[in-house]
């Protein structure tokens, strides 16, 4: 995710805990009938960090850590006599706002800071770790190669039961030097770069990706600002960071120097991995791709309207109740938009469009939704075929498109 938008959804987590809005209606597509679009318990305008599934349970960081069972959540929309509505998870650390959650190792961490870091100086946010334990949350100590004492977290990013968390110290002329550190459960190491030094960052963009390679060399890639970096092995802990220099990524009719490379990540659905950068560029490199890093991105005709988030994976009925469509969703500054998987059409020659609207029903340009900055996206296979997916938004809270009546028509919930 994003650039400024990292930065800024922390700030307006801060912000986040005024009085609700008023129930939206709207439908991500439809074929029958309209209903009504549910509220869950967590504030409209919240700004959501990010959400993950740990256990039988979602948690949703929005400066509170909100919780619901995963089962429960679903069966609220489905069932009327359930009670499955989001609350806030007890146990947390006081006086504590919480910026992002994700699974380690089998074990649930935080990032978490003060209320009282809360300033005009977005530098004055110092955050400290936290794991979730039988008797609540406590803060997490490192051991080995330990994060010094004065270095100040941004992030941390999960991915398949690996941390990555990005951190930095201020030297005397308040200026913020970076690094990116690995985390396996047990420690805190700081990856090494042969190419480039970090510590030189202005820029709080960060996220982290794993592509589908099947030899398994440049198994994870990392945007930091407006560089790319791969590791020269599939295994973290002996891992180097390897800068990507190849050209396109950073040229093109609409690059400049400030140009933040924003979501990255492998679709399943086109075997590639997908790159956005702030001009609304999209870069993708397949999964036969095997030279080396530098020279294997290509650009896709189209742009994504606005700045893009991050992009997601989905799957699901079209509007016509038979056709299985197949799209890679990417948000951005207005909503998010479709890239959807067409027989004999390139991923160089497919393009960002709206989400299919019915004219039947109330559409999804009417929503709050189709106007808020959808930083990122989560889905969970709740059955057997049937996946929720949310969309996590920047003062605009969390939604939810849950499907209905046997895939007949999905529509789209405000948590």
């Amino acid at each position: 995710m994003k650039n400024t938008i990292i930065l800024l959804t922390a700030l307006l987590i801060i912000f986040s805990f005024t009085a609700c809005d008023d129930k939206e209606m709207g439908i991500f597509y439809s074929i029958e009938e309209e209903r009504k679009v549910e509220d869950n318990k967590i504030e409209n305008n919240a700004s959501i960090g990010n959400m993950v599934l740990f256990g039988d349970n979602y948690y949703a960081a929005a400066g509170n850590l909100y919780t619901v069972n995963a089962a429960s959540n679903y069966a609220y929309y489905t069932d009327s006599n359930s009670e499955g509505t989001w609350s806030i998870e007890t146990g947390l650390p006081a006086d504590k706002l919480c910026m992002s959650v994700g699974e380690v190792n089998n074990s649930l961490y935080g990032v978490f800071f003060d209320r009282t870091d809360v300033s005009s100086d977005p530098s004055d946010l110092n955050a400290d770790l936290y794991v979730k334990g039988v008797d609540g949350w406590t803060e997490y100590v490192p051991s080995g190669t330990d994060i010094p004492a004065d270095l100040k977290i941004e992030k941390l990013v999960a991915l398949n039961d690996v941390g990555f968390v990005q951190a930095y110290t201020l030297d005397d002329s308040n200026t913020r030097n970076y690094a990116i550190y690995f985390f396996n459960g047990t420690n805190f190491s700081e990856l090494p770069t042969s190419t480039v030094d970090l510590t030189s960052g202005v820029s709080s963009e960060f996220d982290v990706a794993m592509d589908g390679d099947s030899d398994g060399d440049f198994e994870y890639w990392i945007t930091y600002g407006t560089s790319l970096f791969t590791l020269t092995s599939a295994d973290p802990a002996n891992a180097t960071l390897i800068l990507v220099e190849d050209t396109a990524i950073y040229s093109g009719t609409n690059a400049t120097d400030d140009d933040s490379l924003m979501g990255i990540y492998h679709s399943d659905i086109f075997g590639a991995l997908f790159l956005a950068k702030s001009d609304g560029t999209v870069y993708y490199r397949t999964d036969a791709t095997v030279a080396e890093p530098s020279v294997i991105w290509t650009a896709v005709t189209d742009e994504v309207p606005t700045e893009p988030g991050d992009f997601i994976d989905f799957t699901f009925i079209g509007s016509d109740g038979t056709t299985i469509k197949e799209v890679l969703l990417v948000g951005s500054r207005n909503g998010y938009y479709e890239f959807e998987k067409v027989d004999g059409v390139s991923i160089t020659e497919t393009e960002f469009v709206l989400p299919e609207e019915s004219a039947k029903q109330a559409t999804y340009s009417t929503l709050d939704l189709r106007y808020a900055i959808v930083s990122s996206f989560f889905v969970h296979e709740i059955s057997s075929g049937n996946k929720i997916l949310f969309a996590l938004t920047m003062k605009n809270g969390l939604w939810s498109n849950i499907e209905y009546d046997d895939e007949v028509y999905r529509i789209w919930n405000i948590e």
